[in-house]
């Protein structure tokens, strides 16, 4: 006869909570999977379950019964020579931009892995809590193409719905970050001749000026609200651009709508549209006006000049300059001090500052504020932050 803690948990592990439904589990493994909401074709999601140990021992104690599912009695099961312990699963949400809404997705470790997903121009991985995206051109010092918008918006709203990523990094392979837009030669000396291009396949027209289809592509959406790249950007976990090399044109442009920018002692940088015949894009007139002051972007814009990291630091382009080997593990470190955080409030705080650094209104800033400091007040992370300060030790977050 087992003992009687034994029959207890055995008995808490065969009944089915109620609500809930079991997560389905596989045939070559005790863990169930579960794909994330919303997406056709990701990468599973590993629930947490039974460790192998765990599994063998509790098979060995009791041949004629099966493995307990997770998913039925919501305990994760440690199990050693002398003694049962249960706990709580770690219980992870999506986080939702604007809402207060939080639904959950499912029971996982945030354990890093690789994305499963295979891009054609830009490479992914997870660290941690942080994602690294990777432009991945660098024959052509990362040129910026359709292509490549695509798939690193694509990667990014993975990021976005992953309970398991806190922050995202975006850095270039090679000797360069990004060189700005790729510009097209069109296939005919009368189409050169006429600013031509060869028409895309699925256009149905015989040729598209070169202005226009640039100004298609970067007004282009993206994401489940079909935003601009600027817009999409701000609504998006917090993003670190680690600037190893040149960044020029969109290179730039799109680092200016990032959360930060840590450049390599290495990197060039430059708002050189004037120069190549072309005018700003991407709310870029607004941003570096914003973020290096009104001078700064009339002489960076005017002139198209390409500066260096210590200048681009002087004026305040980017937050710091590091060496250039030690780029990638410093940006991956900036990015972990902010995923650790709880990913709500942080989220809540990247819009507020997003939303209101031109209102002059400060009623209406309080107004606003309000409620989403009320509703972090009530929240499981300020429980967490209020019980680690009480036994001095740092809060977890995302156990």
């Amino acid at each position: 006869m087992a003992a009687p803690g034994l029959r207890v948990v055995r008995a808490l592990v065969s009944r089915r909570l109620p609500g809930r439904t079991p997560l389905p589990v596989s045939a070559e493994s005790p863990e169930p999977q579960r794909a994330h909401a919303g997406s056709a074709g990701l990468r599973p999601v590993t629930a947490v379950g039974l460790s192998t140990t765990t599994e063998a021992h509790w098979r060995s104690r009791n041949r004629r019964r099966p493995a307990p599912r997770v998913g039925a009695p919501s305990l994760l099961l440690h199990i050693s020579s002398t003694t049962l312990l249960a706990r709580p699963p770690r219980v992870l949400y999506r986080q939702h931009w604007c809402t207060n809404r939080r639904d959950r997705v499912g029971e996982r470790d945030p354990a890093p892995v690789t994305s499963s997903v295979a891009y054609e121009q830009i490479l992914f991985e997870q660290r941690g809590r942080v994602g690294v995206i990777t432009f991945n051109r660098p024959d052509k010092l990362n040129p910026w193409s359709r292509v490549m918008a695509h798939e690193v918006c694509d990667a990014i709203q993975r990021c976005n719905e992953d309970a398991g990523v806190g922050a995202i990094v975006l850095t270039g392979a090679g000797r360069g970050y990004c060189s700005g837009a790729e510009i097209r030669a069109a296939s005919t000396p009368a189409a050169v001749g006429a600013g031509l291009r060869p028409a895309r396949p699925d256009s149905g027209d015989d040729a598209e000026p070169e202005g226009q289809r640039l100004q298609r592509e970067v007004q282009e959406g993206f994401g489940p609200d079909n935003d601009p790249i600027p817009i999409f950007f701000r609504k998006s976990k917090p993003i670190v651009c680690a600037i190893n090399g040149v960044a020029v044109g969109i290179g730039l442009t799109h680092a200016l709508v990032a959360d930060a920018r840590i450049a390599s002692d290495r990197a060039r940088l430059g708002a050189v549209f004037v120069r190549v015949g072309f005018t700003p894009e991407l709310a870029s007139t607004h941003y570096l006006a914003q973020i290096a002051g009104l001078q700064n972007a009339l002489e960076l814009m005017l002139t198209g000049r390409i500066i260096d990291a210590d200048e681009a630091f002087q004026r305040g382009l980017v937050n710091k300059v590091v060496p250039h080997e030690a780029l990638l593990e410093e940006a991956i470190a900036f990015a972990a001090q902010i995923a650790a955080n709880p990913t709500w409030q942080v989220l809540q705080t990247k819009r507020m500052i997003w939303e209101f650094e031109s209102e002059q209104d400060t009623r209406a800033i309080l107004a606003a504020e309000g409620p989403i400091f009320a509703e972090a007040a009530r929240s499981p992370s300020r429980d967490e932050a209020i019980q680690a300060f009480r036994q001095k030790r740092e809060p977890h977050f995302h156990r």
